[in-house]
């Protein structure tokens, strides 16, 4: 048996003459392989297998300097079953079935937010409070180009054009669903099964640039939502929509002309003012002037033109009792509410 003052001298002798004829680097590791069986052959000594373990050990440590892969530990070699370290979180351009498609007469109704079910596949966030959302200020110091607050009803057609025709699958826009009284511009949804009747209003005036300001709230009802749009370039004439659903209690933007949106949770029942502001610098939505969408280098191609409206996006959720799933109550007597809307223009 080796002694322990003859382990040193055995450890370092199996290290010369493991590196003293190194194999070529392809062929490394089974070299040493081999080297390690004929030490085990010759010293079946507990010191012996010491020095395999040390050779092992330390020469293996050196094979990225000899020609090995250097692969960082958290990037699989090519081939490799491992899993790459995840990649930072990116916004997801808006899918085209999971996302709401704004429309108006004539042309295709809209789907809903989120999922097929109508949950949202995560918890939806808060706005967060930025630097950036005390900017509605910057315009509220001036005086607005627009200041409606439909105090004077009925509905002032020099300013607004309401909704007439027809929308697959099942709405009909019903100017008579569109009114005016104490101050507040009221569109109901109202089920007259096999269709629903909505309604909707575009302002007259058109602006490629500026800040938009709407306050709103609906009523929950099953599949009834309300949208604010600026007419434009982006598919079916839409170039930004913002879709309330209060019973799903969610608000999604959407910058349909690049494929993107956000969605935040928010009691659509209650009063919330929504700005959108359009300048050179591109896009950005407010909810409550708290920032909570902000795209850089997408400013308008032509000038944009304000719609509200209401109406169920999904004709199932009309049924009455509505269809399994279906979030909220009936959607009977669902009623849009807005009481003032705000314009400014840009000025750089």
């Amino acid at each position: 048996m080796t002694r322990p003052d003859q382990v040193e001298p055995a450890v370092r002798k199996a290290l010369e003459d493991a590196v003293a004829h190194l194999p070529p680097v392809p062929g490394l590791v089974e070299g040493m392989h081999v080297r390690a069986a004929r030490i085990r052959r010759r010293r079946r000594t507990v010191g012996a297998a010491v020095a395999v373990a040390v050779v092992v050990g330390g020469v293996g440590g050196l094979l990225p300097r000899w020609g090995g892969t250097g692969t960082p530990p958290d990037v699989p070699p090519a081939g490799s079953s491992q899993s790459a370290a995840p990649a930072p979180a990116t916004r997801t351009p808006a899918q085209g079935t999971g996302a709401p498609v704004p429309s108006g007469p004539p042309t295709s109704g809209p789907s809903t937010p989120g999922t097929p079910s109508g949950r949202s596949e995560a918890p939806l966030p808060r706005p967060a409070a930025t630097s950036s959302g005390t900017s509605a200020g910057t315009w509220s110091r001036r005086t607005p180009e627009l200041d409606e607050t439909f105090a004077a009803g009925p509905l002032d057609r020099r300013r607004w054009t309401p909704y007439v025709g027809s929308s697959a699958p099942v709405t009909d826009w019903m100017p008579d669903a569109v009114t005016v009284s104490a101050g507040t511009l009221r569109i109901s949804v109202e089920p007259v099964l096999p269709r629903v009747r909505a309604g909707g209003v575009k302002a007259v005036a058109e602006h490629r640039t500026g800040r938009w300001e709407v306050r709103w709230r609906m009523s929950a009802g099953a599949g009834a939502i309300a949208q604010l749009d600026l007419l434009g370039d982006g598919p079916d004439g839409v170039s930004h929509a913002a879709t309330l659903d209060p019973s799903r209690r969610t608000l999604t933007v959407q910058d349909l002309v690049h494929g993107t949106q956000t969605r935040v949770s928010v009691d659509g029942r209650d009063y919330h003012s929504l700005a959108v502001e359009t300048s050179p610098r591109g896009v950005r939505w407010l909810l409550d002037g708290v920032v909570v969408d902000d795209r850089p280098g997408t400013a308008p191609r032509r000038p944009l033109r304000l719609a509200l409206q209401a109406f169920v996006s999904e004709p199932a959720c009309a049924a009455q009792p509505p269809a399994a799933g279906c979030p909220g109550p009936s959607t009977s007597g669902a009623v849009l509410e807005v009481d003032r809307v705000r314009f400014w223009e840009y000025r750089p």
